[in-house]
Order: C-alpha cells, then structure tokens, then sequence
C-alpha cells in the first residue's frame, strides 16, 4: 500500500511539474506576442507553433523561404513579424534599416539563426567559421586570417585553374552532346566544374571531379539538403523511427567524410610547412601561413573553415551560374548580346587572362540581374541591441531582424519592372538599388569570396559559350529550390552541339 502510495506521490509530481512548464511555456509565448503585437503580420496557425504553416509551405516545396516573405511583405508591408513557438523574426525590408544594421558592427548575428551551420543532428558540421560565427570580435580574428587568400592579386594568379576545369567541362559536355538530341543536366555540369575548381584553387586536390563523380560532391549536396530539413522540420533530430535515424546517420557520414579528408590534408600541410617543403599557391597554404604567425589558430578552426569553403564556395557560385543558364535559356536576345560580347572581346583565345574578362562589362551585368532576381541567399540576420523605427513601426531592441535581399530585389517601389530580366538596368541607373540590392551582403561580414565567385563564373560561361551551342529544353519547371542556399528546381536541361567556327 505504501509503494503504491509513493507511486500517486510521484506522478503527481510529474503532472504538476508537466503543467508548471506548461503554463511557463504559455506565458512566455503570451509576453513575446504582447511585445510585438503592434507590429503587422499574419495569423498564426495555432498558439504555440505561431506561423509554423509557413514552414510546413516551405518543406512541402510549395515555395522557398524568400518568395514566402515576399508574398508577405507585398500584403504587409515593409515590416512582418512572424512567430515561430517562443521566437519571433521580424522581417525589414527598408532600404534604410538596412544600411544601418549591416554597415555597424553592434548588430551582430543572431546565434539561434546560425546553428544549423555549426552542427547537424549533433555532429559538428561547419563549426565557427566565416559564416556562422556571431561573436565579431572571433568572426574577425578568422577574417584577418583569410583575407590574403582572397586578395585580387592571389586571385589572379588562380587563371590557369579556372581555365583547366572550365576546359575540362566543356570536354565533358562534348562527350554528352549527341548532336543536339540528348537532354543534359547543365545544374549536374554546373556542379560539378565548380567543386573542381574550389578543390584545386582551395586545397590542390588532384582528383578529376568533373570527369569523375565525387563522393565529396554528392556529401556536400546532401549535408546542405539535411540541413535545410532539419531547419524547418523540428521533429527530424528527434525521431526515433528508422528512416529518421538512418537520415541521421547518412548525414553524419557525409560530415564525418568531409571533416576527416580537411584534417589529413592539413596536417600533411603543416607538416610540408615545418619541413621547408614548397607550398602549392592555394587558400588552403594562406590558411597555413598566417594561421603559423597566429599560433591561437586551431586545427578545429581551420577544419571548419574548409568545410565551409568546400560548401559555401561550391554551392553559391553552381547556383549563380546555373541560374543564370536558366535566365538566358528564357532571354535568348540576352543571351545573343553575351555572344556578341565573347566573340568581340575574347574570340578563339584559349588562355583567358584576367585583364581578358574584366573587359566583359555585359556579362557581368548579367550576373548582377541573375542575382537580384534568383540571389542564392535570400538574406542575412542581425540581432537589434537597440530600439529601431521603420515606416512608422516601432521594432524593440533585442529583436532578430531578417534583413530580406530577395524581397526587396523583386518589389516596384526599388526596381522598375521587377520581375523582367533586364541587365541594362542596372546601366542604365534608373533604379533605386543602394542598400536594396545586396545578393553578398554588406559592411564588414560581406562575402569573402564574392570576386572569387564572379572571376570563376566569366570564365566558365566563356569557355562554355566558345565551345558549344546550348539550347534551353522547353517545358522545363522555371521554380527555385530552398537548400538553404536557393538554386533551380530543373535539371537546367539543354540541347548541345559543338560550335563550328566558320572559315
């Protein structure tokens, strides 16, 4: 009888302490819609999961994240603010707010939006790098340490790379082209030149990885679609049925894959380093170098920095590109000017030098319209550590802002016809895009590797449109798929013959 009174005992303990968090939990979320209850946005789904149906929109692929806000902001204007359980996201898209928060140090990033780069289903992932890591003063210790690696005078000296996989590709695509009648994945193409390139410009892996389909390739593709799913589905990291394990456990295997093979190539650097062996001219001998002036530079900090350059430096260049494959497959007078343009200023030269493509001013007037429409990173958040007015809405200090480049690169009032693909536009300066125009971000934290980027994605298209002639396959699904990053949901598929040159 007693033991069975100790067990009433205890379960009511339980219940009662259930009900406490419970009604904890309910208060917090009562207090943080208090807090931002004078601010416009949409009806929750429930109480206590707020807008999560605009995840669920999202993992259904019914729409990425940045054409959800937009649709939001065309009907809420330029401030939303969205709840997700006990957060809440406030969404600005003023060109003004933005200026403000990028352009000063004190809006740092907010932790809670950035775990996801660190750490996956419990395994490091990324760790603290470039991107993720939001105390600013370590964020620039990391900056000065890679910064010479990205400097425009080591980047030219990366030509002959760029050129070898770009030559490598077409060689690829040649072997595929079955005389127009064959359909070919350009985003599988895509994808796979600008792995080697990262590869041999990052770290001289002498592996073909265009030839060859890489494990490293098909490991990074999948840690950025796990982390995408792990970041709008809260269950995932917690299920115990077995398809939710073994997703878990391949995506630790790709981490492990990656982090792994980043640790041995370092360790086999610093070793060369220490026995006065020559270093190959790549970031990863940059890395090296300052990291043995600042001995505070751990391995852990260099593994996570190449993890992030394998994916970041992958995944947002084969997006701009591919996309932009995709806006001149739809834009055949655009692309006729890029020909025109090859043909003028590069012709049948083989070896591009960089002196060569910064003299193709129209091309790179497409990349900046590809990325305004279809940016591969829809935005960047800070954390408010003040009170911030915008359009007349009071935004409490303390907020996670979500500053939306998507958003605001596709709406009437910064860009004249929004949604047509016009690359003059941005010539012929009619448009209102300072501080509304932002696909690398701005101020200190933007990307390192945006010159990097666009001087590998002039001379792949070059090399790609000397050698070949692509054709878009009609019908394709012109939509965008959220990886976290943001890249086409076709196949990018076209119809390729062999150029011939006329005599």
């Amino acid at each position: 009888m007693f033991a069975i009174y100790i067990l009433i005992v205890a379960i009511l303990f339980v219940i009662i302490g259930l009900v406490t968090l419970m009604l904890a939990y309910t208060v917090k979320i009562m207090m943080l819609r208090n807090k931002y209850r004078h601010l416009p946005g949409p009806p929750g789904s429930s109480f206590l999961f707020g807008n999560f149906n605009v995840l669920q929109k999202i993992q259904r692929d019914e729409a990425t994240f940045g054409e959800a806000m937009f649709d939001l902001h065309q009907e809420y204007g330029s401030v939303v603010v969205m709840y997700f359980f006990n957060v809440a996201m406030v969404s600005v898209a003023d060109p003004v707010i933005v200026k403000k928060v990028l352009m000063d140090n004190k809006f740092l990033k907010p932790p809670e939006n950035y775990v996801v780069f660190v750490e996956l289903f419990g395994e490091r992932f990324g760790g603290y790098n470039l991107v993720s890591e939001t105390n600013h003063e370590k964020w620039a210790r990391h900056r000065r340490v890679l910064n010479p690696a990205f400097h425009r005078q080591y980047l030219m000296q990366l030509m002959d790379t760029f050129n070898d996989s770009a030559d490598r590709m077409v060689k690829f695509l040649a072997t595929k082209a079955d005389d127009g009648k064959a359909e070919v994945s350009m985003l599988d193409a895509i994808e796979r030149v600008t792995l080697d390139v990262i590869a041999k410009a990052g770290f001289s892996m002498e592996e073909d990885l265009i030839t060859n389909k890489s494990e490293f390739n098909d490991a990074v593709s999948f840690i950025l679609t796990a982390a995408r799913r792990n970041s709008i589905d809260i269950f995932l990291k917690y299920s115990p049925f077995k398809e939710a394990r073994d997703y878990r456990a391949r995506a630790k295997e790709a981490i492990h894959l990656l982090r792994d093979t980043a640790e041995r190539m370092i360790r086999q650097r610093l070793k060369d380093q220490q026995e006065g062996k020559k270093l190959p001219k790549d970031i990863l001998s940059y890395i090296i170098k300052t990291a043995m002036v600042d001995e505070s530079f751990q391995m852990v900090e260099m593994v996570d920095e190449f993890v992030t350059f394998f994916g970041a430096g992958q995944e947002t260049t084969g997006n701009l590109l591919s996309f932009t494959l995709v806006c001149l497959g739809q834009n055949p007078h655009v692309l006729e000017k890029v020909l025109e343009e090859i043909e003028t200023v590069i012709g049948d030269k083989q070896d591009l030098l960089y002196e060569d493509i910064a003299k193709l001013e129209y091309m790179m007037l497409v990349f900046k319209e590809t990325l305004r429409l279809c940016p591969p990173v829809i935005g960047t958040a800070r954390t408010t550590p003040e009170e911030l007015l915008c359009a007349g809405h009071r935004i409490p200090a303390g907020t996670m802002v979500l500053l939306p480049a998507f958003v605001m690169s596709r709406q009437e009032q910064f860009f004249k016809d929004p949604l047509t693909f016009d690359p003059e536009r941005f010539q012929r300066n009619e448009d209102s895009p300072l501080y509304a125009y932002f696909p690398f971000s701005m101020g200190a934290r933007s990307c390192i590797g945006q010159q990097f980027a666009l001087i590998e994605a002039r001379v792949v298209l070059v090399k790609l449109f000397q050698k070949l002639h692509l054709k878009w396959v009609p019908g394709q699904k012109l939509g965008m798929l959220d990886r976290l990053t943001v890249r086409p949901s076709s196949q990018c598929l076209h119809y390729i013959t062999e150029r011939v040159k006329s005599a």
